[in-house]
């Protein structure tokens, strides 16, 4: 098949969650199919990145565009102004005409079988678009997210802008699930969310990990080392660690006095910088070019996620780490692990407490968890195996387009074979 894939930014590096599920399906389903790649080009960002792009692709074409730096004067004027508009600020920053006029440019040019949209914002650049079929891969249902923001926050303010994003998001993502042949979601979850809303075609694809990448690395683990892994300008994160440093670090110091917690990814938000405290056993790395030695340092990885959608591919890199992972159940959704055997959940303070001491005090339970834990990643959710899940879901959206025009002209001959049998 030849298929246009529409993202906003480079895949490469792969620094967070989005980026790593995205390369690595997309460029394993671009060594059996012709794949061009269209994004937007920030050349004082992606330059260095130009390569790598071009070798999981056949095609690459880049559209200009100047990232709005998160907390700046313009990010600020923007979501002001996008507060006033119909649709969520994500949305509103990826519409552009110059993304759209180079969409139909390949689109005149070339007979594409498909077209990938890489998260839904970038929906916002489709609205001419009839005759391709289009297959969503939505990584989040985006409006659940922002819900729960709105529901966990206590900033009125905060409360006013969420609610107001996640009701336009709902209604921006329920048109884009109606128009598109197909949906991917990344958990039995959020299928569901979307088959809540009347829609059917929708194929759940798991989430993989790398584990030749993440091989056992046990041999450097320090006493008492907590880790957490992810996007640390992302809400969620914040929120996590947020919760994490306040409510639980400081009862398992109490108890475990030599336990400290490494809050490990790229660009912290100030929010997340201003935890940085050594002396209280918290430290920030800020962004690192290889997260294995960190990996290779903790007893316990944790994931005390309290908002968020889709599944967390974190998990599955300190899973295949061989980690303990003590997580609470939202942070574990969509995953069909097994609290006790691969992983330990734990919804409150205290019991997420009580778990992260029993890791770090129980060799033989760090040892069991670790090694179930490794031992389920790599029977079940290689990329190898998830991204043929992704290319079936490819063919169904494309064959379900082909069957609907073939219904289409068949309803129209019979129409015309009425018509002339009553003349």
């Amino acid at each position: 098949m030849k298929i246009l894939i529409l993202i906003e930014r480079f895949l490469v590096p792969c620094n967070h969650g989005g980026r790593i599920r995205s390369y690595n399906t997309f460029s394993r389903l671009a060594k059996l199919h012709e794949i061009t790649i269209l994004s937007y080009y920030d050349d004082t960002i992606d330059q260095p990145y130009v390569n790598a792009m071009r070798t999981i692709c056949m095609r690459l074409e880049l559209v200009p565009w100047r990232e709005v730096r998160r907390f700046s004067p313009c990010f600020f004027y923007y979501l002001f102004l996008a507060f006033f508009l119909p649709v969520p600020f994500t949305v509103f920053k990826c519409a552009s005409r110059a993304y759209q006029k180079a969409m139909h440019n390949l689109l005149d040019e070339e007979d594409y079988d498909l077209i990938i949209c890489d998260f839904p914002w970038m929906g916002a650049n489709l609205d001419m678009i009839a005759d391709v079929p289009i297959l969503l891969f939505e990584h989040n249902v985006e409006f659940h997210v922002w819900r729960l923001h709105a529901q966990r926050t206590s900033s009125l303010l905060r409360r006013l802008y969420f609610t107001r994003e996640w009701k336009k998001m709902y209604k921006f993502e329920k048109r884009l699930w109606r128009r598109c042949a197909g949906i991917v979601a990344v958990s039995d979850q959020d299928g569901q969310r979307i088959r809540d809303e009347g829609i059917t075609n929708v194929t759940v694809v798991p989430t993989g990990v790398d584990t030749e990448y993440y091989r056992e690395i046990a041999d450097g683990e320090e006493n008492g080392a907590i880790m957490f892994l992810g996007s640390m300008d992302a809400i969620v994160n914040e929120d996590a660690v947020s919760w994490f440093v306040q409510d639980i670090l400081p009862a398992v110091r109490a108890r475990v006095p030599d336990a400290h917690f490494y809050i490990v990814g790229r660009d912290p938000t100030p929010g997340v910088q201003r935890l940085h405290a050594p002396t209280q056993g918290v430290i920030v790395t800020n962004t690192v070019n290889d997260v294995r030695p960190y990996l290779s340092r903790a007893q316990v990885f944790v994931v005390p996620m309290r908002v968020g959608g889709g599944t967390r591919i974190k998990i599955y890199e300190g899973m295949a780490a061989g980690k303990a992972v003590v997580s609470t159940s939202l942070g574990a959704e969509g995953l069909h692990l097994t609290s006790g055997r691969n992983v330990l959940f734990a919804d409150t303070n205290c019991l997420f407490t009580n778990a992260v001491v029993n890791v770090l005090t129980d060799h033989n339970l760090r040892h069991v968890l670790a090694k179930e834990a490794r031992n389920f990643v790599c029977e079940q959710f290689p990329w190898s195996k998830v991204s043929h899940i992704f290319e079936k879901a490819c063919m169904q959206a494309t064959k379900s387009c082909i069957d609907k025009r073939k219904g289409y002209a068949t309803n129209n001959l019979c129409r015309q074979n009425i018509t002339s049998c009553t003349k």
